[in-house]
């Protein structure tokens, strides 16, 4: 009798830890290209200098094209730019590292694109853990009409 009193106690802790596992599912949010280049941070972006901002999506990875417009003085110069960015997982999470930067069709130094890395992680992490469902990411997958986020809702 001691056995089951000590037992039934500790089954209903199982159970109740169990439960909340099955009731997880599976969901995905896929995001097409053009609602991507439509979002407000893309067709008003925070950096004023920046213009003609445009996300290509393709197999794997996000090509990010933009114009880059310095002001001295009253002279006003304008660069090309473009960084490549590849997603991957991590802990259930999205990470996104910029793999390579061209400004006026010169690359970028691997020192520069390493505390670009370092910056997206830490605003990246802010944004999702303000507006994204709460779950984990199970797999993210880019091809060039749109992103699937496949994720276990909690």
């Amino acid at each position: 009798m001691k056995k089951l009193a000590l037992l039934l106690p500790l089954l209903t802790l199982l159970i109740g830890a169990v439960v909340p596992a099955f009731a997880q599912s599976s969901r995905t949010l896929t995001l097409t290209e053009a609602q991507v280049n439509s979002a407000y941070a893309v067709s008003n972006p925070r950096n004023r200098n920046l213009s003609n901002v445009f996300v290509d999506l393709q197999p794997t990875q996000v090509v990010l094209n933009a114009t880059y417009t310095t002001r001295v003085g009253r002279a006003t110069t304008s660069y090309p730019v473009s960084a490549t960015i590849v997603p991957s997982i991590s802990n259930g999470r999205v990470v996104w590292n910029v793999t390579n930067i061209t400004v006026n069709a010169q690359p970028a130094a691997t020192s520069l694109i390493s505390q670009i890395n370092a910056s997206i992680d830490s605003s990246w992490r802010r944004y999702v853990n303000a507006n994204a469902p709460t779950g984990r990411v199970t797999a993210v997958t880019v091809t060039d009409a749109d992103i699937s986020y496949t994720y276990t809702a909690r």
